[in-house]
């Protein structure tokens, strides 16, 4: 089974650098233009996951490949404004609305099911601020002088952010794999952070937690294989998804 997981359009949050997990702001401006340019230029596969170097090649395919690969992951599938892209018939979002709003621009008319515990980590008392804001907060710098591993005050610790999202996806490709929709492509259409979770437990070769990182509107697409180190699955074949086209200035 093909994976695509797709991190939200850009927040008003995110333009301020912000630590944005929570709260529930809508995509801005610039988010709205990411989406749109994504669903009328189509997902684009960028760069591709190195066995060899064991580290995300960071060199734009070569366009042959990227048509191969692109035709691998596709199969016998239709095109989708120029980018050949299966349509869902669902996609996965969190009851947050900034995954909604970019979830309903890149694939209307497929039906939206929001997974609580796909949404991003809870920053607690750092939630809306930005590292400038907080730069004398003893509080803030005693966590990220303890490498952001800790609990945020009033939020989660990185640990049982993880635990939550990691779980949360096995029990989704599991019920994939069960049914009869797993011939179809899943889509997830989440957060920054919880793609990083994802990608830290189950991808292959293994992936540090900052190496998922990927930018608004921009993704990883996968495959699920059968499972090593004792994991019912582990992701695999992983290739980035282009960046959307940079929104004008106002």
């Amino acid at each position: 089974m093909k994976v695509l997981l797709l991190r939200h359009g850009a927040t008003a949050g995110n333009e301020r650098r912000k630590y944005i997990g929570r709260t529930d702001e809508p995509l801005s401006g610039q988010g709205i233009a990411q989406a749109r340019a994504v669903a009328e230029r189509g997902i684009r596969l960028e760069t591709v996951f190195s066995a060899e170097r064991g580290t995300l090649a960071e060199a734009i395919c070569p366009a042959e490949h990227g048509t191969r690969a692109e035709a691998a992951f596709l199969g016998e599938r239709g095109t989708r404004a120029g980018a050949a892209w299966p349509v869902p018939a669902c996609v996965y979002v969190t009851p947050l609305i900034r995954t909604r709003q970019t979830a309903a621009i890149l694939f209307p008319g497929a039906e939206q099911i929001a997974v609580d515990d796909l949404r991003e980590m809870d920053f607690g008392d750092f939630e809306n601020r930005s590292a400038e804001e907080m730069a004398e907060d003893a509080a803030y710098r005693e966590w990220v002088e303890g490498e952001c591993e800790g609990p945020c005050p009033g939020g989660e610790s990185k640990a049982d952010f993880l635990r939550r999202v990691q779980e949360a996806f096995a029990r989704v490709i599991a019920a994939r794999m069960e049914a009869a929709s797993s011939r179809e492509p899943a889509v997830f259409v989440v957060h920054g952070g919880t793609i990083m979770a994802v990608l830290e437990k189950y991808a292959r070769p293994a992936m540090e937690f900052y190496e998922g990182h990927v930018q608004n509107c921009q993704g990883i697409v996968c495959t699920v294989l059968p499972g090593t180190d004792g994991l019912p699955f582990v992701l695999g074949d992983i290739v980035r998804t282009q960046p959307p086209f940079r929104a004008p200035e106002a």
